[in-house]
């Protein structure tokens, strides 16, 4: 049988609160200590801030340094979008000897868009021996790992087209509001133009795209853009009438030259009609994959960073991305 993994957790909103309730459900791991900065958390049992039925025996502190004391293996790290706001804490638990996976959105390649600051986290994890894995559903698998693995079987690639149509309804109110359903027009814009609506990490899949295909982008574009509900739509949480934002359009484009080479989309709003994840790869051969329904965004996520933890420890220090690590698989009991 395997030694259990240790796991130190940062973070128990909805996504770090769904890794945690996914680790302790499968043998082979072992949640030592979490930290979350709200107040009204600390000194709880994590199992009572998650959701679980029975006690865990781990309390959560709001002192990342307190965290650390207690012996461990790798940090999931569920806290910030930004790398830059997430270096602080990341750097104390790479001094630790951690490896580490996270959710962060700009950790899953952030070698055009950060160079600095990739090569600066490249070369302190280097030292300490230890991986550093940025994971999620989208970016980090649907609309790049996933691309890249299907070009496998192809002699040539010329084109890789990626769409991502999710009918928010089924997500968080967060979610939601982060596409803007519910906002009028001029409000969306508003807020649009201040950097309020948008997925993170559209333009960091395009670059790992090319990166993995050899291609060297001279230039990329991305449009964010309402959907405008023709008829009223409503989730649980929001009712959107005519005229109103029912979600967003945001498309990615890549180019060598003039000549588009990648393009990718993202359609979500309450009511999306026929939701799916399409992979489209024009080249020899041509390849078109769908994941009919689509990847729910919580729930891929959770499954990616708790399968990525039996596996991280195989890659090479460093900072690292999905494809330079051993294929994830869902063990359901690893250890066990």
């Amino acid at each position: 049988m395997m030694e259990r993994i240790r796991v130190t957790h940062f973070g128990l909103g909805p996504i770090g609160a769904g890794v945690i309730r996914d680790l302790t459900g499968r043998g082979g791991f072992q949640l030592v200590a979490a930290m979350d900065v709200d107040p009204n958390k600390k000194g709880r049992d994590v199992a009572e801030m998650v959701g679980l039925p029975d006690p865990l025996g781990v309390q959560v502190t709001s002192s990342a340094e307190e965290a650390l004391e207690v012996k461990s293996d790798v940090a999931v790290i569920c806290t910030v979008s930004s790398l830059q706001a997430m270096v602080p804490l990341l750097e104390q638990v790479i001094d630790e000897g951690l490896r580490v996976v996270s959710t962060c959105e700009e950790l899953v390649f952030p070698w055009v868009a950060l160079p600095d600051l990739a090569r600066y986290i490249d070369e302190k994890a280097r030292k300490r021996d230890v991986q550093v894995l940025g994971v999620g559903v989208n970016p980090g698998y649907t609309m790049d790992y996933l691309p890249l693995v299907l070009s496998a079987p192809c002699r040539q690639v010329d084109r890789v087209e990626v769409y991502r149509i999710q009918d928010a309804s089924r997500r968080r109110l967060p979610f939601q509001k982060k596409i803007g359903a519910g906002l009028s027009l001029e409000e969306y814009v508003r807020l649009r133009d201040k950097g309020k609506i948008k997925h993170a990490g559209l333009i960091n899949s395009i670059q790992m795209v090319a990166c993995g295909l050899g291609w060297n982008l001279d230039r990329v574009e991305e449009v964010i853009e309402p959907i405008e509900a023709t008829h009223q739509v409503s989730s649980p949480q929001i009712t959107v009438p005519i005229g109103h934002a029912a979600g967003t359009r945001q498309i990615g484009r890549g180019f060598v030259g003039n000549r588009e080479c990648i393009y990718m989309e993202m359609r979500m709003s309450l009511g999306e009609p026929h939701p799916r994840d399409t992979v489209i790869i024009v080249g020899e051969p041509n390849i078109e994959s769908t994941i009919r329904g689509g990847l729910h965004g919580d729930v891929a996520t959770t499954a990616l960073v708790v399968n990525a933890l039996p596996v991280i420890s195989r890659a090479r220090p460093g900072l690292v991305t999905m494809t330079e690590i051993p294929a994830l698989t869902c063990l359901a009991e690893m250890g066990a």
